[in-house]
């Protein structure tokens, strides 16, 4: 998978793509302040690493078929699946269990779906 592939919607990325994915043009502002870049911020670079490990996991073996579906000879994240079965309900469950599990819960929308 190139870095172009993961930018059009073409299959899961890696930690280090989600944070290059991160630093554009976006307008985001704490506190009065205009954030030049998420990942590097005080207040926010810590969590866009953390998530940028969640990202990593997709290609991690004892994470992978649980979080991570094959399609056309590409791997997409499990969120994208649509459910055509009960067993898929149950995948897409599973997954977002583990999804909220690394995290306690705590990140209330992971980067999944992105």
């Amino acid at each position: 998978m190139s870095t172009n592939d993961a930018q059009v919607g073409n299959g899961i990325r890696n930690g280090k793509q989600f944070l290059e994915g991160l630093q554009d043009d976006r307008d985001v502002w704490i506190h009065g302040e205009k954030v030049k870049d998420v990942t590097t911020h005080a207040g926010l670079g810590r969590g866009a690493h953390t998530l940028a490990g969640f990202m990593d996991r997709q290609f991690d073996e004892r994470y992978q078929d649980t979080i991570t579906y094959e399609e056309d000879g590409n791997r997409y994240a499990m969120s994208y699946m649509i459910p055509r079965s009960q067993e898929d309900v149950v995948k897409r469950g599973a997954s977002f269990y583990e999804w909220a599990t690394w995290s306690n819960g705590m990140f209330g929308r992971t980067p999944d779906y992105k």
